[in-house]
């Protein structure tokens, strides 16, 4: 159970109910639109329900200050297991200008830098990712703060609008990765003597299969106690998957060798089977805008999202980067068009960045 880390006196906050309300009837118009998206957004509601993770309340109660979160879908076609979720939007306006992650603490980083992660899975000879399911939900929001996380929902646009408080550590507010990663810290510390390399928890892997799968074990062990459950299990290695059951493990269709993707860690893709990693990229759609001209604004935005930690493709992604240089050489505003020279030459340079993603680099450097 956490509280959450206000850094300013929530009664600062204003009225929030109506723009909620608002939000939730924009939301409806577009599920009576899309039957298939109305199923998957009324399921997940349901679940929610179901499991606790939001609890009826009745309107303004309690005596402290209520703050209700707008939601809306998000969809994640790489999933293996929810493509379609239903985000809480910490981040709206009451009638004061303040929203609720205003007067949130973000929180310190607790886990290492993502360089260093990265770079310390690269020097395992056999390694493993996991994923905790439903990780922010396992963690429940103390009773008193519960009020500041107030939602608007009916499952008919014919019943009166019902009041929900969500119970648990919710996504979209600006505390919760650092509430969800304190608290797998905090279990590790305090099972240090049982557990003693519990605080491997993220990404791991070790230096032969016996000690790998003992180490599975440990971990799984561990952050069951407190009903963190491990699944989308993948691995490097087929024996070490075989002691996993197939239900906990990546799915099949993921890990074929055909597939170009692999799994998602730590925002590269790692193809297991190969035990290569790629370059994440999402920017194939964007080669149909290789005809439309373009500004500095957009060439920075593209340029920007080539995500890259370790900068395996710096002697490619260098060249985007220099091309960047020339505009404010140029002296060009944020929204000027560029010149017809410079738009062909962009032109060229962008229609090679969704070949960037079909570069592989071995994972294992030793």
């Amino acid at each position: 159970m956490v509280k959450l880390p206000t850094k300013m006196d929530p009664t600062q906050l204003g009225a929030s109910r109506l723009s909620a309300e608002r939000r939730l009837h924009t939301i409806e118009r577009r599920l009576e639109r899309d039957p298939d998206l109305k199923v998957q957004y009324h399921n997940f509601m349901k679940e929610y329900e179901e499991l606790g993770h939001m609890e009826p309340a009745t309107p303004q109660e309690g005596k402290g200050t209520c703050y209700y979160l707008p939601h809306h879908p998000v969809f994640k076609e790489m999933s293996s297991t929810t493509r379609t979720r239903v985000v809480f939007d910490g981040g709206a306006k009451t009638s004061k200008g303040l929203s609720l992650n205003d007067i949130l603490q973000v929180g310190a980083t607790v886990q290492q830098d993502l360089y260093s992660i990265v770079l310390r899975f690269r020097t395992h000879q056999v390694c493993f990712t996991a994923d905790i399911a439903k990780m922010y939900r396992q963690i429940v929001v103390h009773p008193q703060d519960r009020d500041l996380q107030r939602i608007l929902w009916r499952y008919s646009s014919e019943e009166p609008v019902q009041e929900y408080r969500l119970t648990t550590v919710t996504y979209g507010t600006s505390s919760a990765p650092f509430l969800a990663t304190r608290c797998l810290k905090k279990l590790a510390d305090d099972n240090k003597q049982h557990h003693p390399r519990a605080d491997q928890v993220l990404l791991s892997g070790t230096s032969t299969l016996e000690d790998a799968i003992n180490m599975q074990k440990e971990i799984s062990s561990l952050l069951q106690t407190a009903g963190f459950t491990l699944r989308k299990w993948a691995s490097n290695h087929s024996t070490f998957l075989d002691t996993i059951p197939r239900e906990l493990q990546e799915t099949q269709t993921t890990l074929s060798l055909d597939n170009e993707d692999g799994v998602t860690t730590l925002g590269l893709l790692w193809n297991p089977k190969r035990d290569q990693l790629q370059v994440k990229s999402n920017l194939t759609h964007m080669q149909a805008m290789n005809s439309t001209a373009s500004t500095k604004r957009k060439v920075l935005a593209i340029t920007a999202s080539i995500f890259d930690p370790l900068g395996l493709l710096s002697p490619a992604v260098i060249a985007y980067k220099m091309f960047l240089q020339k505009l404010w050489q140029d002296k060009l505003q944020w929204d000027e068009l560029l010149p017809i020279h410079l738009q062909q030459e962009w032109n060229q340079l962008q229609q090679t960045i969704p070949k960037l993603s079909h570069i592989r680099i071995n994972r294992k450097v030793i």
